[in-house]
């Protein structure tokens, strides 16, 4: 496959990566649209520190409205994203589907069960290896055991894990292309992932470009707050439970004394100190 890398260089770093990796879909919409929110507010900043006419609290009110627009919409990207992301699980999950036993489907459950229990560790051994090749003859006892609720040994936690490998590989085999399109889309969130978060590391930096006119990296929370995308905090790094209980603090609930837990705003500046 050719490789198209793209550099895009703004006064506060660098991001690069391959376009030709996942051109089109919505991972890919999704960095077009990071990386357009991120050069607009780069250029925006070159202009007004360019502009000798300006004062500092000229250039502070130039930039506020692109440095929200900025935030808010590489927010959005980060929250397009996750939501492609949980389709693909959700759609992963369908394909992996394994149907419920009814009645007589419990019964034979039971007596394959019962059958492979009898067995001796060398001979249950044995036939989960002939499962991890794939030998039809195991495939009903593969088929009990990722449906069994009984977990009380270590060999019984161990042997659902292997049968759920096998219906894996077996679900794989027989919807070969179904697969074959959930796994490009899985890797197109893996590529986009780091992409968006660059461009929103270096946001964060031209947000106190020009010193005079700089406002803290602190501030993110607020901002995807106030423009209603705070699902978007993931591109910053805070966690779900941070950013959680600070929209919860905004609200007058007394969250963080709950749980005991930084703000979002407070961890974003923990995380930027620590890089510097």
């Amino acid at each position: 496959m050719s490789r198209d890398l793209q550099t895009i260089r703004t006064r506060d770093g660098t991001l690069g990566y391959d376009a030709a990796a996942h051109p089109a879909g919505e991972a890919a919409d999704a960095v077009r649209d990071a990386i357009s929110a991120l050069t607009e507010l780069d250029q925006a900043t070159a202009r007004v520190l360019g502009e000798a006419a300006l004062s500092e609290f000229g250039r502070a009110q130039n930039l506020a409205p692109l440095r929200k627009k900025t935030i808010a919409g590489i927010g959005r990207s980060w929250e397009k994203l996750m939501a492609f992301a949980g389709g693909l699980r959700d759609w992963e999950k369908k394909l992996l589907f394994i149907d419920p036993a009814d009645a007589v489907g419990q019964i034979q459950d039971m007596m394959v069960l019962e059958r492979f229990h009898s067995r001796d560790a060398n001979e249950r051994a044995k036939l989960l290896e002939m499962m991890k090749r794939g030998d039809p003859q195991t495939h009903r006892i593969a088929l009990a055991l990722v449906r069994s609720p009984l977990r009380d040994t270590p060999l019984e936690q161990l042997e659902p894990g292997i049968a759920m490998n096998v219906w894996t590989a077996s679900r794989r085999a027989a919807a070969a292309d179904e697969f074959a399109k959930l796994d490009q889309a899985q890797d197109s969130v893996m590529w986009a992932s780091p992409v968006i978060r660059q461009a929103a590391s270096i946001a964060g930096k031209l947000l106190e470009r020009p010193s005079s006119a700089a406002i803290p990296a602190s501030t993110i929370p607020h901002m995807l707050l106030d423009a209603g995308v705070e699902s978007g905090h993931g591109a910053w790094g805070i966690e779900d439970r941070a950013m959680d209980s600070f929209v919860r603090g905004q609200r007058g609930e007394n969250y963080e004394a709950r749980w005991g837990k930084q703000p979002a705003s407070q961890q974003l500046q923990s995380a930027s100190q620590e890089a510097a």
